[in-house]
């Protein structure tokens, strides 16, 4: 049966929030579809395969900037209806979606293993790193803080007064609050229930610092107590081996596990071929959807 594709209109709200809960645990409904693909702080397109009226696919990319001027054509909940997977479909969305911003210099993904399996045998993205969660269970003794400097060389998704009230004030799925030091260094962090087993724990998404003197470890530590006094028994985040938050974190006690959460890369543009470096990478929670 032949396939059209075309980007999403918000009448396929209904269709996308069926096809997105029948894959995966953690539901959205048509309130979080809205805010996500069509009042996106980021330019967003969500590309939709139908068979007929019905929707069978979706593969959406964000258009983001990295913090030096790199843009990125993120790509999050790809999507094919099992019926329909290994007919070309996946590969048909992607290919239209990439091509919908012309302007992308590298395309990055945060997918789960079977996304990265898909995402390399499609579209040719290297998998740069496995990134496990960093597990803090209880307080320990914080000590003396010091100065950890900020990563040389390194680059992030871009954020911003409005990305922030989009992405935490605005959500329509989860509270987010900023835990913050006098110079005005805070971290965002959330609490998450578990919808397969109904535990409870705080997620720490992001953070920024005010300024090169800032002092991480004493906002991690001031984060960590607390959350720990809330009477949450986990908090949860992750970090990159080779970054400064890394060795905060570690230095808290922090203790890996495993999961299955990678990040891949294509570069489009030779310019940025040093974006196959995973060490020129920061990367936090708040950069995968899902947070």
């Amino acid at each position: 049966m032949e396939i059209s594709y075309r980007p999403a209109k918000k009448e396929d709200v209904p269709q996308l929030v069926a096809l997105f809960n029948a894959q995966y645990p953690r539901k959205k409904d048509e309130t979080q579809v809205l805010w996500q693909y069509f009042g996106s702080f980021y330019p967003t397109v969500c590309y939709c395969a139908f068979s007929e009226s019905t929707l069978v696919g979706a593969f959406t990319v964000q258009k983001r900037l990295l913090t030096d001027g790199t843009v990125i054509g993120h790509l999050i909940d790809l999507m094919v209806a099992p019926e329909w997977r290994n007919q070309g479909i996946f590969r048909a969305l992607g290919v239209k979606a990439i091509e919908h911003f012309p302007d992308l210099e590298v395309v990055t993904v945060l997918p789960n293993r079977s996304g990265k399996v898909a995402s390399e045998k499609a579209f040719g993205l290297r998998t740069l790193a496995k990134i496990d969660d960093l597990i803090i269970q209880k307080l320990s003794s914080i000590g003396q803080t010091t100065n950890v400097p900020p990563g040389e060389k390194m680059v992030r998704y871009q954020g911003g007064p409005e990305y922030e009230k989009w992405r935490y004030d605005e959500n329509p799925r989860y509270r987010y609050e900023r835990i913050r030091l006098p110079d005005g260094s805070y971290v965002v962090a959330k609490l998450f229930t578990d919808p397969t087993t109904g535990e409870q724990f705080w997620d720490i998404v992001n953070y920024q610092l005010a300024g090169q003197g800032t002092e991480m470890r004493k906002l991690f530590a001031l984060t960590v107590e607390t959350l720990s006094k809330r009477g949450q028994v986990r908090i949860s985040t992750w970090a990159l081996p080779h970054t400064p938050l890394h060795k905060v974190l570690t230095g808290l006690d922090a203790q890996p596990l495993a999961r299955e959460r990678y990040f891949c890369v294509k570069v489009l543009n030779p310019k940025r071929e040093y974006l196959y470096d995973i060490t020129r990478w920061e990367l936090v929670p708040a950069d995968a959807e899902i947070y």
